[in-house]
């Protein structure tokens, strides 16, 4: 019977092993991801793990509340000690969930810790990752897993003046215009000083994103790149592909 988490996780054939083996030490090129770019220019430490985890992931804080949790214990005045262990107690619920993967794979990797995540060991879990997280900063994680390249995810109007090279890590801006879909006016009226110009038309506001900095994934129309973003909210890929045709 294989170990809990053991080297060979997710890997259920001798060819899923070789093909592993063969790129496991490659660099991590992440196209996407949601870094706080100043937190990797200074460094940044932690203390405690429910700081790491809960002060801003967006994913483990949407399992809290499909688990009924209480926003008090995610984006609420508790303390991190008591925000770990209610996700820590809905934890055994994510099972098939990419969070189950990625808390526990954090777990053994960065903490040496190989023992399931439960109200019971909520605790214990606790006490020895913040032992550990003394030694522990952003660029030493990074070094950890030989991270390359990073983009973060900014607003058109955000400083990017903290993106750079961090030890062996090149951090990137990407374009992520979701703050201005709303087309509320301090938004557009933050877009205007940014650029220079009043943005007042349409197109005003067309070319002032295409003067937005970062990676675009795709070679496609800033407008277009827009339409498709609100379109897809509610929709699938097919009937967006009809809808921009």
């Amino acid at each position: 019977m294989k170990n809990f988490f053991d080297e060979n996780l997710l890997l259920y054939s001798q060819s899923a092993v070789t093909i592993y083996n063969q790129v496991k030490d490659l660099p991590v090129i992440d196209y996407h991801c949601h870094l706080d770019q100043y937190k990797i220019r200074d460094n940044a430490t932690f203390a405690d793990i429910g700081e790491l985890w809960l002060a801003g992931d967006h994913y483990k804080w949407r399992a809290m509340r499909m688990c009924g949790v209480e926003e008090h214990y995610i984006t609420g005045s508790a303390s991190y000690h008591d925000k770990f262990v209610k996700y820590a107690t809905i934890f055994p619920q994510l099972v098939g969930n990419a969070l189950y993967y990625w808390t526990q794979m954090e777990l053994k990797l960065v903490f040496g810790i190989n023992e399931p995540l439960c109200a019971e060991s909520a605790e214990h879990i606790y006490e020895q990752a913040n032992s550990k997280l003394k030694d522990i900063s952003v660029l030493s994680l990074l070094k950890q897993f030989n991270v390359a390249y990073i983009a973060t995810t900014d607003a058109p109007c955000d400083n990017l003046q903290a993106h750079g090279t961090y030890g062996n890590t090149k951090v990137a801006p990407t374009f992520r215009p979701d703050k201005l879909l709303t087309l509320a006016d301090d938004e557009l009226n933050l877009l205007s000083q940014t650029v220079g110009y009043q943005v007042e038309t349409l197109d005003d506001f067309v070319k002032a994103l295409e003067q937005g900095k970062g990676i675009r994934i795709l070679h496609q129309d800033a407008w277009e790149s827009v339409c498709s973003f609100i379109i897809s909210q509610n929709n699938n890929i097919p009937r967006i592909k009809k809808i921009i045709d």
